[in-house]
């Protein structure tokens, strides 16, 4: 029976080490609410809520991200974000809505979506791709004062830009039509 117990105790050792160890590359499921935390990583299904949390390497959402006040590497989102007064270091991938109000993007970002809304942003280049299976319009509305420094590009060539409230792009637009009010 000591035998047993030994043996017993190093499977039970050895499998939570191993669960440490799988820890930051595992998928978590349901929602999840992250405040005042620095994280590496965040892998998630469902949905996301970020309050002044600093996400040094990526962030991967199928589902819903909403990220207030805090500053992001990488995004990848299947889904909908809503980025408020936020920084993001990374490059930023939406397959779906994206609506950003106050964030300061340094890097590009790529948009899947047939809608996204940029109010008082600021980004380096914006390139919208292509949505499977629909052939409408794809709009951008560009608000309160947001600045791209460099190009819009929409790859299907079925975009249209609504720039308004002094918002500013600096690059060439390539695919879309401006409607500036």
């Amino acid at each position: 029976m000591n035998k047993f117990k030994k043996i017993l105790m190093f499977l039970l050792i050895l499998t939570k080490q191993e669960l440490y160890s799988m820890e930051s590359t595992d998928w978590i499921c349901g929602p999840q609410r992250y405040e005042k935390k620095n994280v590496e990583q965040i892998r998630v299904n469902g949905f996301v809520e970020l309050d002044l949390t600093n996400v040094t390497k990526e962030i991967l959402v199928n589902g819903y991200l909403r990220a207030l006040n805090s500053t992001l590497g990488n995004i990848q989102v299947n889904g909908r974000a809503i980025l408020v007064n936020s920084l993001v270091k990374g490059i930023t991938n939406i397959n779906g809505s994206l609506e950003a109000e106050t964030t300061q993007f340094e890097n590009t970002v790529f948009i899947a979506s047939q809608v996204a809304l940029l109010d008082g942003c600021l980004l380096p280049r914006l390139v919208i791709k292509p949505v499977d299976n629909n052939q409408g319009i794809q709009r951008i509305n560009l608000n309160g004062n947001t600045q791209i420094s460099g190009d819009v590009i929409v790859e299907s060539g079925r975009g249209e830009i609504i720039i308004e409230n002094g918002s500013e792009i600096f690059g060439i637009v390539n695919g879309a039509s401006i409607i500036k009010k």
